[in-house]
Order: C-alpha cells, then sequence, then structure tokens
C-alpha cells in the first residue's frame, strides 16, 4: 500500500503550536519560503538539511532520501511571512516517488500549493522536481544534487488580472555519515516578476544554508537565509535554530516535541510543535 506519511496541519496555536509574534499591518507578497508543514514550522522554518519529507520545499536534494512511495498534505495560516507582516491561509499537497533513471536511484517530487492573502491576492505554485540518491560516494560521505521546476500563478480577488511565471530551485546535500547533514540550496533562482491588480513584486531568491544532526531521541538543526527584496522591503538575513525530541511508547508509536526560532529582521519568532508517527502514517 502507498505510505501516508505527515498529514500536516499548520495551524498557528492550535495544532503545531506556532506562536507567531505581535506585528504591523500586512504587506503584500508573492511566493516567498513559507514554512512547509507543522514539521518545518516547529523547528523554527523550512531547514535546510532537515531530514524530513517537506524539507523538498527548502531544498530538492533532500528527497533522494526517500526510498518508498511516500504522500501527505499541510495547511498554515499565518499573520506573518519570512519577509515580514502577512494574512495568508495556505494549502498544500505532495508526492515523492523512488525511481530509476539512467542506471541512478533517485526520487521524483510532485508538489502543489495554494495560497489566499486575506482575500486580496491568490497564488498557486505547482512543482516537478528530481533529486539523486548517493551520486557521489567517497571516503569522507556521499553529495546528492535536486532540482525543481516550479509554475507560479498569481491572481487579484477582483478584477480578474493574473500573471503567471516559472521560477528554479537548484539544492546540494553532503551527509559525512547516516546522522549529520549539511545542504545548500538556491529558491527562486531566476527572481521571476509578476505585476497583478496594481501590486508589482519579484519572487524573492533565498539562498540557504543549513546543518542537522540527528542522535538517538534528538534531532538538532541550524539554518541560514538571505532573501532578496520583496512586498517593498529590503531583503534579510535570517538564523534558524531548532530542537527535536521523541519520546518512544511501546505500542502507541513515538510522540515528538519541537522547538525553534526564527530571527529575522521584521520577522522575527518563537515556534512549538508536537508531533506522533505510527507505522507508516504520521500526524503533526
Amino acid at each position: 500500500m502507498p505510505r501516508l506519511n505527515n498529514f500536516f496541519f499548520g495551524l498557528p496555536a492550535a495544532w503545531s503550536g506556532l506562536l507567531w509574534l505581535a506585528c504591523a499591518g500586512p504587506a503584500g507578497a508573492v511566493f516567498e519560503d513559507l514554512p512547509a508543514g507543522a514539521r518545518q514550522a516547529g523547528f523554527g522554518g523550512q531547514a535546510a538539511a532537515l531530514e524530513a519529507p517537506l524539507s523538498l520545499y527548502g531544498n530538492p536534494a533532500l528527497a533522494g532520501s526517500s526510498r518508498k512511495f511516500e504522500t501527505g498534505a499541510h495547511f498554515l495560516s499565518s499573520k506573518r511571512t519570512t519577509q515580514g507582516p502577512g494574512d495568508l491561509a495556505a494549502y498544500g499537497a505532495w508526492a515523492l516517488i523512488p525511481r530509476m533513471a539512467y542506471g541512478k536511484m533517485g526520487t521524483l517530487s510532485i508538489a502543489g500549493l495554494y495560497r489566499d492573502d486575506g482575500g486580496v491576492l491568490t497564488q498557486k505554485t505547482i512543482s516537478f522536481g528530481w533529486s539523486t540518491w548517493q551520486l557521489r560516494r567517497g571516503a569522507t560521505g556521499v553529495l546528492d544534487l535536486g532540482a525543481s521546476l516550479k509554475i507560479l500563478s498569481a491572481a487579484a480577488a477582483s478584477g480578474g488580472d493574473s500573471a503567471s511565471g516559472g521560477a528554479l530551485d537548484l539544492g546540494a546535500v553532503f551527509r559525512p555519515d547516516s546522522d549529520h547533514a549539511v545542504g545548500f540550496s538556491v529558491l527562486n533562482l531566476n527572481n521571476p516578476s509578476f505585476d497583478v491588480g496594481g501590486l508589482k513584486d519579484k519572487a524573492p531568491m533565498v539562498i540557504r544554508l543549513g546543518v542537522s544532526e540527528r542522535r538517538e531521541d534528538y534531532t538538532l538543526s541550524l539554518d541560514l537565509a538571505r532573501r532578496t527584496a520583496s512586498a517593498g522591503e529590503k531583503g534579510n538575513v535570517s538564523v534558524n535554530p531548532g530542537v527535536e525530541h521523541a519520546w518512544r511508547s511501546r505500542r502507541s508509536g513515538l510522540f515528538f516535541s519541537r522547538a525553534g526560532l526564527n530571527l529575522a529582521e521584521r520577522a522575527s519568532a518563537l515556534s512549538a510543535g508536537l508531533g506522533w508517527k505510527h507505522q507508516a502514517s504520521e500526524f503533526s
């Protein structure tokens, strides 16, 4: 049977316990790098080296470690984006499909995201990605690469004005052993621009560098990100430390507690979350 994994509900203060700090009025923006799912939100934001299916949004190279078919959905409602104040609801679904191509193992990723910015603007993203599995193996570790092509569409809620474009994400991950990972990614490499209903903005290019460590009951991560200008604001830099603890039970699976920070100009926040995993299913 297909493996159903990570059915994410990212409601702040409700399911994932995401606690955004008080902020000023929202600003219009397009296609920022939002946390994809409650686990990422619990860690403080997307992580370029966090080994998890939904990390494909932050680093397309990470999906290669999935060796079984996986699928799921996620939801986020937030008054803050990675660039500053906002007002949005986002719904997404994804699937990871391991395949053999040209004699090498890899993973095909397919994802879709629908976002409503307070009834003013809607944004749709469809992405198709490929990531390798053990592409280059040496004495010091394993290197994998990944790329995602995204089809982006934004539309004004009134007037029917819309604009479409494409974006490219690139990523790499180095694993010196089974417990550590170092990831690097560039999101929205071509920095596409959109002019919708009087809103002129560019999908910010994001450069991310991350490290993660897995121990018996703990997962630690640290992420650095640099974003270009968006929503009439200059770009910002963020630092995202996060920690997860696994609580083991004999019959009921694994329970998780998570906490993280997003330290950034206009967008600093504290996050916390809970999760449960049993056999092939996970809820966060």
